[in-house]
């Protein structure tokens, strides 16, 4: 059948019309948890997302929202801060919310054109902003604070011994609330924000004659000497320091007088220095072999930071005798509980070394020996003897006796304290413990382990040993009158310390040597490392051939890094473990622990 021409423009109007409803309602049905077509937020395109991808869009833009810079101006002054810290941020909810259901409020007719609408032009969702009142407010008061330029209050100064009266003047004011309330007007952006308000100027809250009401009452408390006493010892403050003690205070019921505690505290540390007693710090000694830990105890000085509190309350009340002062406790540098975690409890090493009895160079050793004894490496430290021990002076208890210098020898004060390098080099070695700084004598001495051992000089060569255990390492010297044993105590961390190969080398006409040791922890890993040593072929000659008068380098303080290889041959002439010795104590010096600050 055939329609008419006016059935078929009917027809025709109607599918023209009927089409895009059917499209619309089509889209809708089909869009589900998807974005409409053609929008973006903030200007970032989400048209077609999943709200999945539309979070992550609008978890990025808070993100940089938080970040961006915020100027507050006043007047003349200017503070910054971030959006985030001023408790800006974006309602990530209600701005996901928005996007996903843009376009989906008012009647069917609205929606439907807003719907045609978005094929020819973009939608542009702006992120909701909110503003966390309390979080705005400690930071406005934090920014503000010593910017605002607020009204000083009358007060007083000491002139000529009396206190006379101050008068205050105005400053500037800002109202903290009113910059909460700027915040709340600004909306999402991506540069950077600012608000203004206005400030206006604040006058004192008190006068002139209330300050001299305060400056009376400070002059009667005042008005005449005062005896404290603080420990054992007493003192008499006069006047001019009690006032110099004195602040003014304004309050919201009036202006007060009150002492500065800092100002207070610190005249009374120095008037009264003589009241402290140094802490004891917990210390450790050997008892038949036996690592014996001895408690430590708490020191105390003047004052602890109530005693400016007890002395204005003294002042009102004129107590009859010495005011007592409260002393402050000062802790030990090492406790008892913190000596203990070392782990200090059996021998990791121990080596000896042989000297003839009665040289004058055995008072030197012995002198080193007593004051290294009790020292405890802790764990990451690096122990150095010449920060420990200074240099050696006739003062200390040092003596002349021979020296090698630029390979000669001569008689210095503290000669012979290269043996007790040597000997706690040796311990070192066989304890696995790292070297930081050392260097060989540059003449091979006999009684010492070929390439095996380290000289002393001041302000250098030194000795540095560096403790890379997580155990403390105490080290516990103990001599003979014909020896030097140097013992190190701490928990097991290898399960042996060899030394596992030896080389040399002509370096001119001296010798370089270059001692190999393998350290097996108790894991089983082995790491090997080197220490090395020159020598040169008799003394006064150089390792170039020049004779006494040139100075140049004849030994190695280079420490290379360790490496893991397999272990070689043992030359069948060299000692490769630490000999085995009984451990002497020497109970007749004190004992002593330092604890020495890592080096670079």
């Amino acid at each position: 059948m055939r329609l008419s021409r006016r059935a078929a423009l009917v027809l025709c109007a109607f599918i023209v019309a009927v089409a895009p409803i059917a499209g619309w309602i089509a889209s809708t049905s089909a869009r589900g948890d998807r974005a409409p077509e053609n929008l973006k937020v903030a200007g970032q395109a989400v048209g077609g997302d999943t709200r999945a991808d539309v979070t992550e869009v609008v978890d990025g833009l808070a993100t940089a929202y938080a970040a961006l810079p915020v100027t507050v101006a006043a007047g003349d002054v200017t503070v910054s801060s971030t959006a985030g810290a001023l408790g800006l941020s974006v309602d990530e909810p209600a701005t996901v919310k928005a996007v996903m259901d843009h376009g989906e409020s008012g009647f069917a007719g609205a929606r439907f054109f807003r719907w045609v609408w978005s094929y020819v032009s973009d939608s542009d969702v702006e992120p909701s902003v909110t503003v966390d009142d309390s979080v705005a407010t400690a930071e406005v008061n934090r920014i503000l604070a010593g910017k605002t330029g607020g009204p000083v209050e009358p007060s007083f100064a000491q002139q000529g011994g009396e206190l006379v009266a101050v008068a205050g003047h105005p400053g500037l004011g800002i109202e903290t609330p009113d910059v909460v309330a700027a915040l709340h007007s600004l909306r999402y952006s991506k540069k950077d924000m600012k608000v203004e308000v206005a400030s206006h100027t604040v006058q004192p809250k008190y006068s002139v004659d209330d300050a001299q009401k305060l400056v009376d009452e400070a002059n009667e408390l005042t008005s005449k000497p005062i005896e404290v006493k603080a420990g054992e010892m007493t003192t008499s403050l006069d006047v001019p320091t009690l006032r110099s003690f004195l602040v003014g205070k304004a309050g919201a019921d009036g202006l007060t007088v009150g002492l500065d505690p800092t100002v207070t505290n610190d005249a009374l540390a120095k008037q009264l220095a003589g009241a402290a007693t140094a802490p004891q710090d917990a210390s450790i000694s050997i008892v038949n072999g036996v690592p014996t830990p001895a408690p430590g105890h708490p020191g105390a000085k003047c004052c602890a930071p109530t005693a400016s509190d007890v002395l204005f309350a003294a002042l009102h009340t004129r107590p009859f005798g010495a005011v007592d002062l409260p002393l402050e406790e000062v802790p030990p540098a090492l406790s008892t509980d913190q000596l203990n975690a070392l782990g200090i409890k059996e021998v990791v090493a121990t080596f000896t070394t042989k000297h003839k009895a009665g040289e004058a160079r055995v008072t030197n050793i012995h002198r080193m020996a007593d004051l290294v004894r009790g020292t405890i490496i802790r764990p990451g430290d690096v122990f150095s003897i010449n920060q420990l021990v200074g240099e050696r002076t006739e003062e200390k208890g040092f003596v002349f006796a021979p020296a090698i210098a630029e390979g000669l020898h001569e008689d210095q004060v503290g000669g012979g304290v290269s043996q007790f390098a040597t000997t706690l080099f040796n311990a070192s070695f066989f304890a696995g413990l790292d070297f930081v700084q050392y260097q060989s004598h540059s003449l091979y001495i006999s009684r010492y382990p070929y390439g095996r051992e380290a000289t002393l000089g001041w302000p250098g060569p030194d000795l540095q040993i560096r403790n890379t255990t997580p155990y403390g390492i105490l080290i516990w010297p103990s001599y003979t009158n014909s020896s030097l044993t140097v013992t190190l105590f701490s928990t097991k961390y290898f399960s042996s310390v060899d030394q596992s190969n030896q080389t040399s080398a002509p370096s001119g006409v001296c010798t370089s040597v270059v001692t190999e040791r393998t350290r097996v922890y108790l894991d089983g890993t082995k790491k090997v490392d080197v220490v090395r040593a020159r020598y040169r072929p008799s003394e006064g000659i150089n390792c170039d051939g020049s004779g006494p008068g040139t100075t140049t380098t004849t030994t190695s303080t280079t420490v290379p890094a360790e490496t893991t290889v397999a272990p070689t041959t043992v030359p069948p002439t060299q000692p490769t473990t630490a000999p085995t010795v009984p451990v002497e104590t020497v109970p007749t010096v004190p004992t002593t622990v330092l604890l020495t600050p890592s080096t670079p």
